[in-house]
């Protein structure tokens, strides 16, 4: 009966891939907001926050508030940078990289929303004879050129500049910057029918730049 049903391995991936998108963008209503702040911790997916109504938010917001609120501003007054400051983020960051290193591109394809809705619009594409060019033989050495600064990039954007928003080096608007320009935070809050993560910040111009850049 199983063979009838998923025929392939595409065809499985395929409906844990829709069971994963309502579940981390839908699911807080099911197992509510304590058990969906425990599954974050554990599970690497870009479903974003900011829709409110998910049960596996991305875990790189909490590290960035972490890294701004706590030890950024814990270091400007000068206090004892304690077990209860540093472990918080210490095992947020460990059980994240753990699972996404250990299990590397299978959250992206099979259990991260914003890897299924790109699949999605990939095959839609496909239906119209609009697709993603095809990789060549040079690409691949490229693309190895280029990871190093997309790492880099990374390191930056999560735990660099929110650290120096912590500081009072950087503007506060510099506290979360990977959020800021995440597509997850348009794509999956769309689907909870939440626009307002569509609209450009004007605070200030570096919030201003983020949002006009995640727009792009």
């Amino acid at each position: 009966m199983f063979k009838s049903i998923f025929p392939t391995l595409g065809r499985l991936r395929f409906m844990v891939q829709v069971l994963m998108l309502v579940f981390t963008v839908y699911g807080a209503a099911l197992v509510g907001h304590y058990a969906a702040e425990k599954i974050t911790g554990a599970l690497p997916a870009l479903s974003c926050a900011y829709d409110m109504q998910n049960a596996a938010y991305c875990v790189l917001i909490p590290t960035q508030h972490q890294v701004h609120h706590r030890i950024g501003e814990g270091l400007v007054r000068a206090q004892e940078i304690t077990f209860a400051i540093v472990l918080p983020l210490v095992f947020t960051v460990l059980t994240f990289f753990a699972f996404f290193f250990v299990l590397g591109k299978t959250f992206c394809g099979w259990i991260c929303p914003l890897g299924t809705l790109q699949e999605l619009l990939g095959r839609i594409g496909r239906r119209f004879h609009i697709g993603p060019r095809r990789l060549e033989a040079g690409d691949l050495v490229e693309n190895r050129k280029v990871r190093p600064v997309k790492w880099l990039m990374l390191l930056v954007l999560v735990f660099l500049l929110p650290l120096l928003a912590g500081l009072g080096i950087a503007p506060h608007s510099l506290g979360n910057p990977y959020c800021d320009v995440c597509p997850s935070r348009i794509a999956t809050t769309l689907l909870t029918g939440n626009t307002e993560q569509l609209a450009l910040r004007v605070d200030d111009g570096v919030s201003f730049a983020l949002g006009a850049a995640a727009n792009a």
